[in-house]
């Protein structure tokens, strides 16, 4: 749950730390921790990891706080926000070159501080939990299972209207729906559209010329509207 998240902020103004606890309590926040130097910052963020760090510029001690978001930066990769009350044209010009995730504006307003740590801590679940993308293959339904198919066993494919017949390495036959497009934008570079029938893996070109190519044995025309691109892509010398 985003309400388990671990919070840091480094604020000196009691009175600005002690709404920002409010507000965090008030979401069911309730694992925040609170100093007012670089240096505790920078010692608590050694034993403990925190999911999104809340800074103010003008912070006690010899070090700011944009020296903190730099540091947050190069050393944890963390997402941080900064939350000042001196947003001039040349605070800017120093903020962005620290990356923050965002920059609140004191006094706080209530929806844009909660909602942007909200999205902080959201954004850095999901890079740290990434869904494994699976492109080097394709399942196709038959007989109601879905069946594995390695991309890289595809000869080159026919388009019959609004199906597809899949020409494989180890020379079976597979039929599916869909217009041609929909696959080629599925299929790595190594997929070339010849004709407005034909796509062809180009692993499997035997030769060529500005007529036809032949893949795996198989003798296919290129398209008159194809032929200076195909020709472009595969002539290197």
């Amino acid at each position: 749950m985003i309400e388990k998240a671990k919070i840091l902020i480094i604020e000196d103004d009691v009175d600005y730390r002690d709404y920002m606890l409010i507000l965090l309590k008030e979401e069911n926040f309730e694992n925040v921790d609170v100093v007012d130097t670089f240096i505790e910052a920078k010692q608590l963020m050694s034993v403990k990891i925190y999911d999104v760090v809340l800074i103010d510029i003008f912070i006690n001690g010899h070090e700011s706080g944009l020296t903190l978001g730099k540091y947050i930066n190069e050393v944890h990769k963390i997402p941080f926000i900064y939350v000042t009350s001196c947003l001039n044209n040349q605070m800017l010009f120093l903020i962005k070159d620290t990356y923050p995730v965002a920059v609140i504006s004191k006094p706080v307003d209530t929806k844009t501080f909660v909602s942007n740590i909200k999205l902080a801590v959201y954004n850095k679940a999901k890079k740290c939990n990434p869904v494994k993308v699976l492109n080097d293959r394709i399942f196709l339904k038959r007989d109601g299972i879905f069946e594995k198919v390695y991309i890289d066993k595809i000869v080159y494919i026919e388009s019959d209207q609004a199906y597809n017949y899949l020409y494989m390495s180890d020379g079976s036959k597979l039929l599916i729906r869909g217009r041609l497009s929909d696959f080629q934008e599925k299929f790595p570079l190594t997929f070339l559209q010849i004709s407005k029938k034909y796509v062809i893996n180009i692993n499997y070109i035997d030769h060529f010329d500005r007529m036809t190519i032949t893949v795996n044995n198989m003798v296919l025309d290129v398209g008159r509207k194809f032929k200076d691109l195909v020709y472009g892509r595969l002539v290197t010398f």
